[in-house]
């Protein structure tokens, strides 16, 4: 089963197959917190919003600075 196989792969005495455990949670968990419709299970509100302000204007290039390349 499922569970058995990636519990094999998280307690491996191998390296590369606890390093493939631990990349295939972080992509679960990246998938799951990444959709707003899991946010209200743990509370989350969702991102601020930004406001924009008509004092600040434009973004300005890094040209505008002095930056070049």
């Amino acid at each position: 089963d499922v569970r058995r196989f990636l519990d094999r792969f998280r307690d491996s005495s191998w390296t590369l197959l606890r390093s493939a455990y631990d990349a295939m949670h972080q992509l679960v968990f990246a998938a799951w917190y990444s959709d707003p419709r899991a946010w209200p299970a743990i509370g989350y509100p969702g991102p601020p919003a930004i406001a924009r302000s008509s004092k600040t204007g434009p973004i300005r290039s890094l040209s505008a600075w002095g930056w070049r390349r």
